[in-house]
């Protein structure tokens, strides 16, 4: 019963987890252009702190936001959702593909011209082939995941060893797809997001049969110092030259990203339980308007950066934050007014 219980917990504290690590991407996009090279010669203790803040957080919040896709996704096949395929893949372009062509052709080319003016090729490139079409980047990505592990689920679900197996495979490609090839609708990027969706999923399954799981097994203090180990060399690592090193950095992203993601995972979670996320009005909001704030910050933080003067760049940071996720809020209050702006932006 106490399993049980504590998949239950895990399960309502799902959109709690996703509301925080979507905090954080906003908090990581106002706080980037401010961040300069952690390695750059001259800056000031302010800017060398936020630069530090900002890789530390950068690494692991969407592979977070995988995971917990993942298991959310694990839930719902585990339960006999997601049987016909077709009306999967309807579902998630519906809720993915809509918005990524909606938000980008109407909202952040438009917003974007004006401060990055666009050049032809850097319009075919970016938008028409995806390859940095800004934040609904996650969306088309998210989408190819989605599709993969679910053609791919009887096998993965059935033999975990052979879904591990096709997992790193996957991930091993991505990487060297993204060094050597244009990355088309972030389809390298894609194959080395399946590793943590999947571990996501495997989480969920392994929790609904009573087993133990790696978040489980390893205390979320445990997840913490790792992640700071690694981060520690990965900083050490930086400015070093040769082909040895840029290898040695790329594995430390890798265990950056995936063990970022199971501790932040592990975090939340506690964090949840102890605080009873649902019962707070603030929070319960702010989970209703997750997908609104993610797809309009981006932009909102161009502007208050080109404009915020001279300032701290902490102070220049914080209050980027602040303003792009309270008008972001605003224009998704606004879109869920009315049915047609509500199924451009992905929501019901």
């Amino acid at each position: 019963m106490e399993k049980e219980l504590i998949a239950k917990k895990h399960l309502s504290n799902c959109e709690f987890v996703k509301v925080i690590l979507m905090l954080l991407v906003v908090f990581g996009h106002s706080i980037a252009f401010s961040a300069p090279a952690v390695n750059a010669e001259g800056v000031s203790k302010s800017m060398y702190s936020l630069s530090l803040v900002y890789l530390w957080v950068k690494f692991f919040h969407v592979y977070a936001f995988a995971l917990a896709s993942g298991y959310i996704f694990a839930f719902k096949m585990n339960g006999g959702g997601y049987k016909d395929i077709g009306a999967f893949v309807k579902n998630k372009a519906v809720r993915l593909l809509v918005p990524y062509v909606a938000v980008m052709f109407l909202w952040i080319i438009p917003m974007t011209h004006p401060v990055f003016p666009l050049t032809k090729s850097t319009f075919v490139k970016n938008y028409l082939l995806g390859i940095a079409p800004a934040q609904v980047w996650f969306l088309m990505m998210l989408f190819e995941v989605f599709l993969i592990v679910r053609l791919l689920w009887d096998v993965m679900s059935k033999k975990p060893g052979m879904g591990w197996f096709i997992c790193i495979s996957l991930y091993l490609i991505g990487i060297f797809g993204y060094v050597n090839f244009p990355n088309y609708f972030s389809i390298w990027t894609t194959c080395q997001y399946v590793l943590i969706f999947y571990a996501g999923a495997r989480i969920r399954t392994k929790e609904e049969a009573g087993e133990k799981t790696i978040t489980s097994t390893v205390p979320w203090f445990v997840w913490i110092l790792i992640y700071c180990a690694i981060y520690g060399v990965y900083i050490y690592s930086l400015g070093k030259s040769g082909e040895a090193w840029f290898w040695t950095q790329t594995l430390l992203q890798a265990g950056l990203r995936n063990v970022g993601a199971l501790m932040a995972w592990s975090c939340l979670q506690k964090i949840g339980e102890k605080f009873e996320a649902k019962k707070h009005k603030l929070l319960r909001f702010l989970m209703y308007y997750t997908m609104p704030i993610y797809l309009f910050h981006q932009q909102i933080t161009y502007y208050v950066r080109a404009y915020g003067g001279r300032i701290d760049p902490w102070a220049l940071g914080l209050l980027t934050f602040a303003l792009s996720t309270l008008l972001a809020l605003g224009i998704g209050v606004v879109l869920k007014m009315w049915k047609v702006t509500r199924f451009l932006i992905g929501e019901k």
